[in-house]
């Protein structure tokens, strides 16, 4: 299958052309769209433009096109995708425009992973190979472009938390997971399923603990190349009285 762009009489309009046959994908509501990927699963990325004026990124499989949003900016652009579906390109956000990996139904910034390089003006994502490396262009600080190679390190935890903790009524308990994985990571604690507010480092430190906080514990860490959840630990809450 080939993918790219043909005039129509309206504008040009992103294509996909099998088995002798052109296929015109449309747009997002605006005059022009451009293909410029597809994975073997067949799904086809690129951007269209939208009703509102600006170009954003799109997917596009089963006949539907779906518009995959910027990062706070107007206009985006998706250059690429791999086999498990991850899409790079570029986003514009609100101080320029930053390279991008969208997987899950969420965009994200890759500006953090850069700036660690030295890295830290516009950027672009070109290219996803199936180990999930991404490669493309970005500025150092003088604004002179350099080509950068981010390699894939999903997070892993190398450390779980301690499986079963008791704590006195009113006492403090800590969980704390060592993790790995390309920086920046980031940490979600969640009690009984559900996400603890403000809970988002690598421990998790309850003080004056109540009955009501006995439960299940876990940390979801997350990158750009995925995310992993701890083990559950379990908190069990008991009375002073009840403690020989």
């Amino acid at each position: 299958t080939i993918v790219g762009y043909a005039e129509t009489t309206v504008g040009s309009h992103a294509f996909s052309y099998s088995g002798g046959l052109m296929t015109d994908l449309g747009t997002l509501g605006g005059g022009s769209s451009v293909a410029y990927g597809i994975n073997n699963s067949g799904t086809i990325v690129g951007y269209a433009y939208t009703s509102g004026g600006p170009q954003h990124a799109f997917s596009y499989s089963g006949g539907l096109m779906t518009d995959l949003g910027t990062l706070g900016g107007l206009n985006s652009q998706a250059n690429a995708i791999n086999s498990s579906g991850t899409i790079v390109g570029y986003a514009e956000t609100t101080v320029g425009s930053h390279a991008f990996s969208y997987r899950g139904g969420v965009m994200t910034d890759l500006e953090p992973y850069l700036a660690s390089t030295g890295m830290t003006g516009d950027s672009v994502a070109t290219a996803i190979n199936d180990n999930g490396d991404i490669v493309g262009y970005a500025s150092l600080s003088n604004g002179i472009n350099h080509a950068f190679l981010l390699q894939a390190m999903a997070p892993s935890i190398t450390s779980q938390p301690q499986a079963q903790q008791m704590a006195v009524l009113g006492s403090t308990v800590a969980f704390v997971v060592i993790t790995g994985g390309a920086q920046p990571l980031t940490h979600q604690w969640e009690f009984n399923g559900t996400n603890i507010a403000g809970a988002t480092a690598s421990s998790l430190t309850l003080t004056n603990v109540q009955a009501a906080q006995a439960g299940n514990y876990l940390v979801v860490v997350s990158n750009a190349w995925g995310c992993v959840s701890s083990s559950n630990a379990v908190l069990t809450v008991v009375d002073r009285k009840s403690v020989v």
